[in-house]
């Protein structure tokens, strides 16, 4: 979707990879949300609509780009190894990360955020094309709870089926009344905390140590610009060290300041047949005040451990790969104190859709398109604007990739 402006106002932009999310997020911003409201209130429903990908049991990363301090940052809630753990579990870090980001940068209350998700797993949804395929491709793997739910009669959802999710449901009620300590313990965390403890085989103390970490971004300066990428440090897939995954945003970098690597990248094999891509879900967003906010979620591969939790209703999520091939990465001119560029995906087509968009003054949808005469694989979404030399017209565009099932949108906020 395209808008474009004389007066240098930005109109309200939201891309995802999950249609009845992403409508979610647009209904914050018409209500005068930010972007990390809306990424927040986003990110909870696709615990919903999209929990193949999505839900407590996982994690993510986000970038964020904050006009009043002038400061990009990296949101680190990748999970790490349960150090203890009787089962083979990662630390659920989602509900720490989302809260996390929205304690620093949201506008609008907790609860009015997370009220639309709760709402939406008591009264059920209407499958969506994204979830059905994930199905289709993990169905073999399920648990019987999980058969039950999201292939019953021996057949996988359609699109358009009901999905019901009560226990899922009262998750979000608790987290409504409570934040996270009705996840992670705490006071007024109640008894929940240790039946979620157990699910992971830990320690109920050990889930109060699970936090997100704020640190800088991995940033190559472009003229007046700069490029950011996530910084998420080298860490063991193992307590103890083995398997070290590595830097998946030094390794952005150094695609970006290499043309022509993009298609030499490292990609994983042996999980349940699904691309990169397939195994996370991104939301991108950016407010007519310049905050921006690109994130990445998974459960490390599709439906996590494949184990659905009858008691709470969400799927333990597994290590993420250590060749992680999807990134996230802004552009941003401190000058100005704007961002032009926003995007997640295949880190090859998110460097080559960049690139598009920077030096070939392509909006993200012709860039993104462009990106696939070059290859199908993995998918993208993008948003930015691009400013006339002439006229100073400014036209903005949100994008999500025509071969994926995600949305765009764009809102002129109140």
């Amino acid at each position: 979707m395209v808008a474009g402006s004389e007066n240098m106002v930005t109109p309200a932009m939201i891309a995802g990879d999950e249609p009845l999310a992403i409508q979610v997020g647009r209904a914050v911003l018409e209500a005068g949300g930010n972007a990390a409201d809306a990424v927040t209130a986003a990110g909870l429903a696709m615990m919903v609509t999209l929990p193949s990908r999505v839900g407590p049991g996982g994690g993510g990363v986000c970038l964020v780009h904050d006009p009043q301090t002038k400061r990009v940052r990296t949101l680190d809630f990748v999970p790490r190894r349960l150090a203890g753990a009787t089962r083979d579990s990662v630390a659920p870090t989602f509900v720490r990360g989302l809260s996390a980001l929205h304690a620093a940068h949201g506008r609008q209350r907790w609860e009015q955020l997370i009220v639309t998700a709760e709402t939406m797993a008591i009264r059920g949804i209407s499958a969506s094309r994204t979830l059905v395929a994930d199905i289709a491709v993990a169905e073999s793997r399920l648990d019987p709870s999980a058969r039950t739910r999201f292939a019953p009669h021996g057949r996988g959802l359609a699109e358009g089926d009901s999905l019901e999710q009560p226990e899922l449901a009262q998750i979000l009620g608790r987290l409504r009344q409570t934040g996270p300590t009705a996840f992670y313990g705490g006071p007024g965390g109640g008894e929940n905390p240790g039946k979620i403890a157990a699910l992971f085989g830990v320690d109920p103390s050990a889930l109060q140590t699970i936090t997100a970490q704020w640190r800088e971004t991995i940033a190559t300066p472009d003229g007046n610009d700069i490029i950011h990428f996530p910084n998420l440090p080298a860490l063991s897939s193992e307590p103890g060290g083995a398997g070290e995954r590595e830097n998946v945003g030094q390794r952005l970098a150094a695609l970006w300041t290499s043309p022509g690597t993009e298609s030499g990248l490292v990609t994983e094999s042996g999980l349940v047949g699904a691309s990169a891509s397939e195994r996370f879900a991104g939301i991108i967003a950016e407010d007519s005040y310049e905050q921006a906010v690109a994130c990445l979620f998974s459960l490390g591969n599709l439906f996590g451990a494949g184990r659905l939790s009858a008691e709470h209703g969400f799927f333990p999520g597994v290590a993420w790969p250590t060749h992680q091939t999807n990134g996230a990465a802004l552009i941003t001119n401190p000058h100005l104190n704007s961002t032009l560029f926003a995007g997640t995906g295949d880190s090859g087509g998110l460097i080559e859709t960049m690139r598009n968009v920077r030096f070939h003054d392509q909006l993200p949808a012709v860039a993104i398109v462009s990106m696939h005469r070059k290859t199908t694989n993995g998918r993208v979404l993008a948003l930015g604007c691009l400013t006339g030399a002439r006229d100073g017209r400014r036209i903005c565009e949100s994008s999500a990739d025509p071969l994926g099932h995600g949305v765009s949108a764009m809102v002129l906020q109140p």
